[in-house]
Order: structure tokens, then sequence, then C-alpha cells
């Protein structure tokens, strides 16, 4: 048997030209499909900036074509396309965004030259594993997506990824009491005792929380409550189950049955037995798509809107600097905006009083554990408020570190 050419041993294998929906090179595609991309995408932006946005392509195009990777874009922009069609909103997000050509192909909405983003942090020719694009799509309308790549590509080349569940707490006392005989309603009872410890710890958790004395001492008469602590404490984290992966699809050739073993899954969509660690040993690429309840939270309200006024909203063309977004903000009336809406990001976002999207980016980055373990929030406040002057350290970083004030955020 041969590894690579048998099983695609290390060697990413795509769906054919003709699932694609292309003929010829899949280089020579990628390039015609992105030029377009790019006239499209800035047309209203200046001859200066569609310069700037094809010389950048360029760049990126070179590592594309170093790596042989033409096909896997082409292959995640056929499944963004997909999404699209079906009226599903998607985004791309990660270092992904960082690209010009992921722009250009519509897998990313994120304009990534204004916001100084590096392809490099994305894809570089020392990388020899594809990278991930993320893609979120409104979680639920998941498996519909899930389902229209299956009837698009076949299910000879598509499979949903799988994960293998290991036991916790409770999960480990279910199996164990149902293994000693013991009744539903027994191992129910001590099932909601287990939280906030391990199941390798039960013994211990026994002999120091409060809360369980009246457990403790039941185990103390009884030699089956005694076993259970014993097999419950062995059972932490063994592989209990395999079930769905939540970030998506494998997709493949029309080998991809000889290539890795598959089950049925409780969507009713085959899924490989494989765990996520293996598909890129075996060959087999995964399109990570994503449900998030943020996009089905927006995409609800814009349908309630269009039902209510008549009017449809493109969110790719809303104004990201609108005063009037910007003043509850300030206000720190962030219930319910992602990623603004905890206690600390709430007491940033009122120190540094955003007014430009390029704040918001500034507000979350800062709200990291490298950024607040140097201190860089107080030092970024201090001179966005005028207490101090900027310290950029060194003349040749006054340009990288002028948009933050010297602090360094950004990697």
């Amino acid at each position: 048997m041969d590894a690579v050419a048998d099983i695609g041993l290390g060697k990413p294998i795509m769906p054919a030209s003709k699932m694609l929906g292309i003929a010829g090179d899949p280089l020579d595609a990628l390039w015609k499909r992105a030029r377009q991309g790019v006239d499209e995408r800035y047309a209203e932006s200046g001859r200066r900036m569609i310069d700037d946005a094809h010389t950048a392509l360029e760049h990126e195009m070179k590592t594309v074509d170093h790596l042989g990777f033409a096909p896997y874009f082409l292959t995640v922009a056929k499944c963004a396309d997909l999404i699209r069609n079906m009226g599903v909103y998607v985004q791309a997000r990660g270092s992904g965004v960082g690209s010009v050509l992921n722009y250009a192909l519509r897998t990313s909405a994120v304009e990534p030259i204004a916001t100084g983003l590096i392809w490099e942090g994305f894809l570089s020719p020392e990388r020899q594993t594809l990278p991930d694009i993320d893609l979120d799509v409104e979680a639920h309308r998941r498996h519909d997506v899930y389902r229209k790549i299956f009837d698009t590509f076949g299910s000879e080349r598509v499979s949903l990824m799988s994960m293998m569940s290991a036991y916790r707490g409770r999960g480990a006392v279910r199996d164990a009491g149902l293994a000693l005989g013991m009744t539903e309603t027994e191992i129910s009872a001590i099932a909601k005792q287990m939280w906030r410890f391990n199941a390798r710890d039960f013994r211990k958790a026994l002999a120091e929380k409060p809360e369980l004395e009246e457990l403790a001492a039941a185990v103390e008469e009884s030699n089956q409550l005694d076993q259970l602590v014993d097999m419950t404490a062995l059972l932490d984290r063994l592989p209990r189950r395999i079930s769905v992966h939540p970030c998506g699809a494998i997709l493949s050739d029309i080998r991809l049955l000889d290539r890795t073993p598959v089950q049925a899954s409780g969507t009713g969509l085959q899924m490989s037995q494989y765990d996520k660690h293996d598909m890129d040993p075996a060959g087999l690429i995964k399109p990570d798509v994503l449900g998030v309840r943020t996009i089905s939270a927006i995409s609800h309200a814009l349908e309630e809107h269009r039902r209510l006024t008549g009017e449809t909203i493109d969110l790719e063309r809303i104004d990201q600097n609108d005063p009037a977004t910007y003043d509850p903000l300030c206000s720190t009336d962030t219930g319910g905006v992602f990623q603004l809406e905890s206690r600390g990001q709430r007491e940033l976002i009122g120190k540094l009083q955003p007014r430009t999207f390029e704040d918001i980016i500034v507000e979350i980055s800062l709200f990291r554990p490298g950024p607040m373990e140097a201190n860089m929030p107080l030092q970024y406040l201090e001179v966005r408020h005028g207490e101090k002057a900027p310290d950029y350290i060194d003349p040749r970083f006054e340009e990288i570190l002028r948009p933050t004030g010297g602090a360094i955020i950004y990697r």
C-alpha cells in the first residue's frame, strides 16, 4: 500500500475541479476570480486603493502558488457562495480576515488594508499545513448548511467531522451507577451533586465539601457506593462517546470513503470516525462552519425590521462610524453587544469612550491577558485622554505604534 496514493497521507486532496465549477488550472481560475473580486470590492475606494489591493493580492498569491493551495481557497469560496445563496449570513473570522484574497472571493466581509491586517498572520511560505478559514453562520441554520454541502458535493465526497466526548463527573457517575445496578433515582440524586470538581477528585470532595457530608456518610456505610466512588474516579476523562464536532464538514474527492471510516450521526448525515487532529495528516480538508447565535440574533432582527418597514438593510453598507451607535456604548449600555457586555469590558469601554470602529478594535484587543498583564489599558488611556505623551520606545517604531499611542496591543 502506498500511504500517499491510497490514503493521501500528508497531502491534501481537494474536490475535483468540476465540483468547484472551474475548468483548467485551479490557480488560473483563482487568479481570474480574485482580480475581478478586487475590482468589484474596491470599486468605490479610488484608484490608489484599487492599485494597493492588486499589489497585496499579488503578494498573497505568490504564497498560495508556492504552497499549491489554490484549490483549497476555491473550495472554501464555493462553500461560502453556497451558504450566501441560501440566504444565510456568513462571515469568515480569525486570521483569515487579514487576506485581500479572502475579501476578493467574498469569503470575508472585512477589508484588511484599511484596518492594517497582515497576511503573514494567516499564511506564510513556512507553513506547510492548510490554514483554517472559519466560516461563521446563523446557528439555527447550521445543519441546513451541512445538508446543502452534502447535496452539492455528494456524500461520497463529504462527511461531518467528529469529536470524542470524555467522561466528566456526572456522566461518569451515571455510567458507573448503571454498571453497579443502581436505580435511576439513586444515580440522579448523586449526579446532581457532581459539580465544581472533577470525577477523579470525587473521594477528596467527599472529605472536604460540607454540602457532601450526607453522601460521604452514606458511602461509609455502603460497599456499593464506595465502589461507585472508585469507578467514577477511574472513568474521569476516558473516552465516552463519539459525536458531531461543532466546527463543520470534511471535503475531499470521490475517494473520501476509502480514506476515512464513517458512521451515522444524530443529524442524519454521516460523520468521520477520525478526530479533528487526524485531518491534516490524513490529507482531509475541513472548512470550519460554525453556528453563532449572535449572527442568528442579527438575522432575526433584520428580518423583523424588513417585515415591519419593508426596508432591507445591507450589513456591508452600514456606516461603521455612525455617532448614534457610539452614544450607548460610551454610556456602557452594552447588554447583548457581542464581546462588549462583560463587567470588565463595560468598565474599560466607559473609560475609553469609543467614537470610531478602530476604537472598538483597540478596546477589545486591550481586554486580553497579554495587554492586561503588561498594564497596556492604563498606558493607552493616559495617552488617549492627554494625561501623558506617547512613548514610542524608538523612533523607528513610531509609525507602527502611533495608532495606539505607543501601547503595544497588536502582535
